[in-house]
């Protein structure tokens, strides 16, 4: 991933790594989550914006390990 930027949501002190991905789309994961990009998008905003459902859609599936990372 190229031209990483770190956004900071202070709603719940989390933050979220976005950058260019080898396949042309941007990525977003939890700084958190060691590097695992869970949003994809064709920009930084829908990038987040996935991950963010991602991250729902696992807790509503009781995803556990997933759930955590988020916290």
């Amino acid at each position: 991933m190229i031209n990483r930027q770190t956004f900071y949501f202070p709603a719940d002190g989390s933050r979220v790594v976005t950058g260019l991905c080898p396949n042309g789309e941007f990525g977003a994961y939890l700084e958190s989550d060691d590097g695992r990009v869970r949003g994809y998008g064709h920009t930084r905003l829908a990038a987040i914006a996935d991950l963010n459902d991602a991250l729902d859609r696992a807790e509503a599936e009781g995803e556990e390990e997933f759930a955590e990372a988020a916290e």
